[in-house]
């Protein structure tokens, strides 16, 4: 994973990581040698086998203890505690251009402070609309879902990275862009490896750090990827080593423990782990942190209407920043007097009462004249 050494290094994560196949999907084995660039494809190929999918996980992270009080850091006159345990659902339905994601949970900051978290987002084909807690987006157009749940980026999402595996093992060329000054990614291909019984492709992503010549360089980080032959090249280990000291520090580890195949020749991680590691303490190296994704339920052929695409909300008092083109075109909150909907709404209600009076005048007038025709009748007579 391309993981900054503050990840592994701080005691939680802080809020705010060319062949077509055959009809069964399962992965090829070449004959002779092979390039990156055409491993890369392959697991590009792999990839859009999961293009359609509605899957649910379940996500338990914790830290390595469990403090009495919150640890509080303050930033930009706001203030950020420290996550200490998660147990949350999270559930991401791709079908064609339109998603739907949710993460349902508990935020456990220290023994006796907790926050419940309920995050939604999706996209209809028209508008995004995305709700955290009280804060909400509605947004004219598409933007991306931060995190979907992919079967190739289980390891990644880990860490908050949300690249498809075939960009992020790319390096820095896959970015599209120049890197962050001072540090560089750069892929190898190291062959063939068996790992955990499986038969796999091995890539090696290594984190260079220049000086301001960009002449002197070293290895910060590297990080080992064995992509499974047989389970559609998804990834079934990961470790990260830091270069920082004297000598490479093991410093996490990525591991599918188990596996389901929801279609024939189709694979999908059932049970997934990730740890990160502190320095050693007292010649023994500590657990930092652990999460453990589970899989509930998964289906590549969803079928859902355009309106189970359109079911996020936002309740009053929620406040809303519309977005369009890239531009905020206003903020409210949702029943104030700026909200613009609740304007709309008073307008089609006091459209409704005017129709309403027209109508029973209408009523009035027409059993006026039927009255005055029969009278009119009477006297003739």
């Amino acid at each position: 994973m391309r993981i900054s050494l503050d990840v592994l290094r701080c005691p939680a994560m802080l809020l705010a990581f060319a062949w077509l196949l055959c009809a069964s999907g399962a992965s090829h084995e070449f004959d002779g040698g092979m390039t990156l660039e055409q491993l890369l494809e392959l697991v590009r190929q792999n990839e859009l086998l999961y293009s359609d999918m509605d899957v649910t996980i379940t996500d338990d992270y914790e830290t390595d203890q469990m403090p009495d009080a919150p640890e509080v850091a303050t930033l930009g006159g706001g203030t950020l505690k420290t996550i200490h345990k998660e147990v949350s659902r999270h559930r991401y339905v791709a079908q064609g251009e339109w998603y739907h994601y949710e993460r349902i949970g508990t935020w456990i900051y220290a023994r006796e402070d907790q926050m419940e978290v309920i995050h939604l987002r999706q996209y209809d084909g028209e508008l995004t609309r995305g709700r955290t807690g009280g804060l909400a987006n509605l947004i004219h157009g598409y933007k991306e879902c931060e995190l979907p749940i992919r079967a190739h980026t289980l390891f990644q999402r880990m860490v908050g990275i949300s690249e498809p595996l075939s960009v992020f093992l790319r390096g820095n060329v896959g970015l599209g862009h120049e890197p962050s000054a001072g540090s560089r990614w750069f892929p190898e291909y190291k062959g063939e490896q068996d790992c955990n019984g499986e038969p796999c492709y091995l890539v090696e992503l290594t984190m260079r750090t220049f000086d301001r010549t960009q002449a002197q360089q070293r290895v910060a980080l590297r990080e080992l990827f064995w992509l499974s032959k047989m389970r559609n090249l998804i990834p079934v280990r990961a470790v990260v080593y830091d270069h920082e000291g004297a000598t490479p520090v093991f410093s996490a580890e990525a591991t599918v423990k188990s596996w389901l195949e929801v279609e024939p020749g189709v694979w999908f991680p059932a049970k997934a782990e990730f740890r990160a590691f502190d320095r050693f303490v007292a010649d023994k190296q500590v657990l930092k942190w652990r999460r453990v994704y589970t899989l509930e339920s998964i289906s590549l052929q969803p079928d859902h209407p355009k309106s189970f695409f359109q079911t996020v909300t936002f309740p009053e008092g929620t406040l809303v920043y519309e977005f369009k083109d890239n531009k905020e075109l206003r903020a409210y909150r949702v029943g104030s007097p700026n909200d613009p909907h609740l304007a709309t709404g008073k307008a089609k209600a006091a459209n409704r009462r005017l129709l309403s009076a027209l109508g029973i005048v209408a009523i009035v007038v027409i059993m006026a004249v039927v009255v005055f025709l029969r009278y009119r009748r009477k006297e003739r007579t």
